[in-house]
């Protein structure tokens, strides 16, 4: 029984890293009911639960094209997020967040997602100006972020700065930025600490 434990172990560690959404049809909750001992090893190895993406898909889904992956709601996805946070006990998590549109959904899990985000050692952000306003409307401290990358456009009528004054990032050191829209580089990074920056813009 060591050994199969020991086994399993090794093959759930080898799924470090992957970003999966947080459903019962992706990895790893989906190792967790295979069988008891399956379930047990996964709960028990935290780099399994490291990783996260939160995606919102199409509202409602186009089910005439092949192939279409439907997203649960992200006050699902949400809920499950919290389970991988705490599975991953004191290990950093790698999130990846992509929003397409406000909705009531998305008003609900902004806390959440705010407070697992101070976890974070990878962060990655995908939305229009406006929810990106809603997420970082205050100061939020993000003291293990070593990368950030965001895509960000702009729905606004004026065509603003993106600040980052409200992210406390004292680790950063990548930095990948696309902006649609925005007219300007960001303000509020200490350009001196990165060891890594790339910017795409697109007016």
């Amino acid at each position: 029984m060591v050994v199969a434990v020991d086994a399993c172990d090794e093959c759930f560690g080898a799924c470090h890293g992957l970003i999966t959404t947080p459903v019962r049809v992706f990895t790893p909750l989906v190792l967790s009911q295979i069988c008891r001992l399956w379930r047990q090893c996964a709960h028990a190895t935290a780099r399994l639960w490291c990783s996260v993406l939160i995606r919102q898909g199409p509202d409602p889904p186009d089910l005439s094209k092949k192939d279409v992956r439907v997203y649960p709601n992200l006050l699902l996805q949400t809920a499950f997020l919290n389970t991988y946070v705490t599975r991953a006990r004191a290990l950093p998590m790698n999130l990846t967040f992509q929003i397409h549109q406000s909705s009531d959904d998305v008003d609900a899990s902004l806390d959440i997602w705010r407070s697992s985000m101070s976890r974070c050692q990878s962060l990655y952000v995908n939305c229009p100006d406006t929810i990106w306003d809603q997420l970082f409307y205050s100061p939020i401290e993000l003291p293990l972020l070593e990368k950030l990358g965001f895509a960000i456009w702009q729905r606004q009528i004026q065509t603003p700065v993106l600040l980052l004054n409200s992210l406390a990032m004292p680790k950063l050191k990548q930095l990948e930025i696309a902006l649609w829209g925005v007219n300007d580089t960001p303000d509020g990074v200490d350009w001196s600490q990165l060891s890594t920056l790339a910017i795409h813009c697109y007016i």
